[in-house]
C-alpha cells in the first residue's frame, strides 16, 4: 500500500515537471513567433 502510494506521488510529481517543461516550450514558441511577426512587420 505504501509503495504503490508512493509510486502514484512520483508519478503525479513527473508528469507536474512534464506539464512545466511543455508549458516553457510554449513560451518559447510563442516568444519566437511574435518576434517573428514584428521582424516581418518591419
Amino acid at each position: 500500500m505504501i509503495i504503490t502510494f508512493f509510486l502514484l506521488k512520483n508519478q503525479l510529481y513527473d508528469q507536474k515537471l512534464f506539464f512545466k517543461h511543455l508549458y516553457k516550450i510554449g513560451f518559447v514558441l510563442i516568444f519566437c513567433v511574435k518576434i517573428l511577426k514584428y521582424l516581418f512587420l518591419i
